[in-house]
């Protein structure tokens, strides 16, 4: 009887040590104590011609920034600690920061948009941010772009596209024309003022706006006028063959006749 209870407690003391031995976190089949890594929950990018991204994490507060262009790149190294900061007052300080610089000073819109595959943390989670982005935008306009609203391949839509150029350029939408094709992730689009048309790529991506070239609007101006400066552009006048050449006094002009019945002296 003795060995027999020796034999079970010798069984239950190396079962004991077995069990201490196990690594910590191996001891049951659930383990809930490990946190997952922190990810982005959305991304919103500004565009003042300086362009930055924000993302920002399931409760709105930055969770990383970058720049999208040379112009942003200075602004983002310029940051200091955006750690704890909500995604709303990171967007209104670079709003602030980009204003100050010249990259702003012909740029008459502020574009947010939220990228593909972005969620928000609440639903009044952008117009939040659009709204206290237009306290502070001064003449600008403040542009919103949702992720609904994009392409299939993130771009913005042709729609956004022409407001985004209108509100810049301060026209109304009937003066926006032209070819208005994408391609190679540009739109072509025409702006026509004071009979001049104006031509611009936007990138459907960024919402960079560049100015190409300016060409008279034919079809606005008087018939007259428009032949002639049709004309003033194809028609080639030599000035060398209109001007005669000087003749000293006395002499005549190489080629030309003496007039009949006229004698001319013989020189002394």
């Amino acid at each position: 009887m003795r060995k027999r209870i020796a034999a079970l407690l010798c069984i239950a003391l190396l079962m004991g040590l077995c069990a201490c031995s196990q690594p910590a976190g191996q001891a049951g089949s659930n383990n809930d104590d490990t946190p997952n890594s922190p990810q982005a929950f959305g991304m919103l990018t500004l565009n003042m011609n300086a362009i930055v991204n924000v993302s920002y994490d399931e409760e709105g507060f930055v969770f990383s920034v970058s720049s999208g262009n040379e112009m942003g790149n200075e602004i983002t190294e310029s940051l200091t600690a955006t750690s704890g900061l909500s995604c709303t007052k990171l967007v209104c300080d670079l709003i602030h920061a980009i204003a100050d610089t010249p990259y702003a000073t012909e740029q008459n819109t502020i574009l947010l948009k939220q990228e593909m595959g972005s969620q928000i943390p609440s639903d009044n989670f952008l117009e939040n941010i659009r709204l206290e982005a237009e306290k502070i935008a001064g003449d600008r306009s403040v542009i919103l772009v949702t992720a609904d609203q994009l392409t299939e391949d993130g771009y913005l839509s042709l729609d956004s596209a022409k407001e985004l150029l209108m509100k810049h350029l301060k026209v109304e939408a009937d003066a926006i024309s032209g070819a208005s094709i994408m391609q190679d992730g540009l739109y072509s689009l025409s702006v026509t003022r004071s009979d001049t048309t104006t031509h611009y790529t936007l990138e459907a991506g960024s919402g960079v706006i560049e100015e190409q070239t300016d060409e008279p609007d034919m079809d606005s101006l008087p018939e007259d006028s428009a032949m002639d400066a049709v004309e003033n552009e194809t028609e080639y006048s030599d000035p060398i063959g209109d001007i005669e050449p000087e003749v000293p006094d006395g002499e005549e002009a190489a080629g030309d006749e003496t007039p009949e019945g006229v004698e001319i002296p013989d020189a002394i």
